[in-house]
This record gives C-alpha cells, sequence and structure tokens, in this order.
C-alpha cells in the first residue's frame, strides 16, 4: 500500500521518473486499484450532488475499466506499428495511474457549486480544461516512457487513433448525406445532385 501511495505521489510531482518505473515494473493490481477509487469517489461523490440511481455507480465504473482498458490496447496497437518496443501492461498500468487525477473533479465541481452564477462556467470550464490537458500531458509521458519514443512521436500515437476515427466518421456522413441528397433529387424534392 505504501509503495501505491508513494506512485501516487510520484505521479502528481515527479511524473517522469514515476511513470517510467511504472512502465518497466507493470503494477496491475495497484492501478486497477486506483481507477476503481478513484471512479468510486467521483462518481459516488456525483452521486449525492445529483443522481437518484445507485447503479449509476456502478456502469460509471464499469465504463471507467472497459474504456481505460480498450484505449490502452488501441495505444499500444498504434505504438507497436510505429515500431515502439514496449509491452502493453506497462502502459495499462501507467495510464491506469494517470486516472488519480480524476480525483480533482471533485474540488472543481464544489468550488463551482459554491461560486456566484456568473463564475460557475468559467470555473467549471477552466478546471475541466486543465485536467484533461493535465491527463493528456501525463499519458503522453507515459507512451513515451513505455515505448521510447520521443514526445512527437509519443503524441503522435497518442493522437492517431482519435484522427483515424474522426476521418472515418466524416467519410461516412459524406456518403450518408450523398445518399440522402441523390434519394432526394430522384424523388424530385430538391434537385441539388445531378
Amino acid at each position: 500500500m505504501g509503495e501505491m501511495l508513494e506512485r501516487i505521489y510520484g505521479i502528481l510531482f515527479q511524473p517522469v521518473g514515476t511513470l517510467r518505473d511504472i512502465c518497466q515494473t507493470r503494477p496491475l493490481k495497484q492501478a486497477v486499484l486506483v481507477i476503481v477509487v478513484a471512479a468510486v469517489f467521483t462518481t459516488w461523490t456525483g452521486y449525492f450532488a445529483a443522481l437518484p440511481n445507485s447503479i449509476f455507480v456502478i456502469a460509471a465504473m464499469a465504463v471507467t475499466l472497459a474504456v481505460w482498458f480498450v484505449g490502452s490496447a488501441i495505444t499500444h496497437l498504434v505504438a507497436e506499428l510505429m515500431a515502439g518496443k514496449g509491452q502493453a501492461a506497462g502502459l495499462l498500468a501507467a495510464n491506469g495511474y494517470v486516472q488519480v487525477l480524476r480525483i480533482f473533479s471533485v474540488p472543481v465541481v464544489v468550488l463551482s457549486s459554491l461560486a456566484p452564477a456568473p463564475l460557475k462556467v468559467g470555473i467549471l470550464l477552466l478546471g475541466s480544461t486543465g485536467l484533461f490537458v493535465w491527463e493528456v500531458v501525463l499519458t503522453v509521458i507515459a507512451i513515451r516512457e513505455n515505448y521510447g519514443f520521443s514526445n512527437k512521436k509519443a503524441c503522435l500515437t497518442l493522437v492517431v487513433p482519435y484522427l483515424a476515427v474522426f476521418l472515418v466518421s466524416c467519410a461516412f456522413a459524406a456518403v450518408i448525406a450523398k445518399v440522402f441528397l441523390q434519394s432526394m433529387a430522384q424523388r424530385g424534392l430538391g434537385g441539388i445532385m445531378p
């Protein structure tokens, strides 16, 4: 337990060395525990703030674990395609520890709820953006340390899956739009497409 707390401290104050150690030692059980505690804490807090159904806490934890696993698997696949030499378990463990940042969303929400009305949205936006950027930076460090990449290659490894999904979605939307417009033109409802 002491080792896990040291790693959490390291994630916050000495991320490079800590993430390098996590990638090498691959403490998966501890990473899962960090994710579960962070998910329960943040979801439980949200539950008492706004949600009437306790099944939400369980569902949120399951979704968090699934996203952690699938996201790490996709990132590992991209890293391997880019000739990375790290192990999936190292990235999985590091990404698990990075989730500790989610705990900081609770003070942001509390501060926002206590702030005057004109400041509420600004505090939420600023706090959420700051936490998102911090998480992305730590994820890039984890990828870099696990696969021996440069910062540029680690950023590319993180961005490529999202870019691929975006491009496929745009292509799919374009095809659907064209089919729809052609269908409208054939029925004499638009005449936009030849």
